[in-house]
């Protein structure tokens, strides 16, 4: 993928898909999910992984979290 999307086309991707599987997700879904990006090597999977399972801890500590949502999505909001 290196020769396709740069490091900050990357991040987004990782970022996106953490948004969108936080967004509802859960359980069986959510580790096939982290299975599918893991093989898609560059450290994407280990990235959706890890930012999905710390996302969710902050939502634990902090309900407001769950409000804030996906980055990507509102980058695209303030676009639109």
């Amino acid at each position: 993928m290196r020769e396709v999307v740069d490091d900050a086309a990357r991040d987004r991707l990782v970022d996106n898909v953490v948004g969108h599987l936080l967004n509802g997700v859960t359980g069986p879904a959510r580790e096939r999910a982290f299975e599918y990006w893991a093989d898609s090597g560059e450290n994407i999977g280990k990235g959706i992984a890890d930012g999905v399972r710390a996302k969710a801890k902050e939502k634990e500590k902090d309900p407001k979290a769950a409000e804030q949502g996906n980055p990507a999505r509102r980058t695209m909001q303030h676009k639109a």
